[in-house]
């Protein structure tokens, strides 16, 4: 039996229904749209990957799925770490922001600190903007000078050659994940 280290990155909804957890920090920070009206323009790269394919890529690179190149020789990659990371990125404001607006949601694409101050002088009641209980966590994050992760890039080639959802990647703006994401969201009203 061989162990492996599989390093997840964001995991987001699945490509069919679009479900998200809605309670995680990027689905509170995109609900923030229709409970401030404003979403942060921030200089970040993403690389989400849906559910579907984080699972597919575990099974990939666990050897465990049918068509999976396991590596010829087990032992060669007994200290590798796999990053299960999308290598297919998008820019949150240039590409992100207009997604979500095509998906219906209407606001103000503001700058991280105005947005953080938005947050922090609106609505205080956790029922009606949910996104206030992470408060703390954007403020430390965005109320600030410092740049977002534009261009963190993680080494998944290891990955690819043993994974094809991590090799092909899912591009999670433009094959219409945000607008399901937001109508499944909607559904839960």
């Amino acid at each position: 039996m061989i162990a492996r280290v599989l390093r997840l990155g964001q995991t987001v909804g699945d490509t069919q229904h679009g479900l998200w957890n809605t309670t995680e920090a990027i689905p509170l920070m995109i609900r923030s749209a229709t409970t401030i009206g404003a979403l942060p323009a921030l200089e970040e790269t993403p690389s989400w990957m849906p559910v579907g394919e984080v699972a597919r890529a575990v099974l990939e690179l666990s050897g465990l799925r049918s068509g999976s190149s396991p590596s010829a020789d087990p032992q060669s990659d007994i200290s590798t770490v796999y990053h299960v990371q999308n290598t297919c990125l998008f820019h949150w404001t240039h590409e992100l922001l207009p997604a979500l607006r095509a998906a219906g949601l209407d606001f103000e694409a503001v700058p991280q600190h105005e947005w953080v101050r938005r947050l922090r002088e609106g609505e205080q009641d956790p029922k009606k903007n949910p996104t206030i209980k992470l408060l703390d966590f954007f403020a430390e994050k965005y109320d600030n000078d410092k740049p977002g992760r534009v261009g963190l890039v993680f080494m998944t080639e290891k990955s690819g050659e043993r994974s094809e959802a991590v090799r092909k990647g899912y591009d999670v703006v433009r094959r219409g994940l945000m607008s399901k994401t937001i109508e499944s969201w909607r559904g839960m009203r």
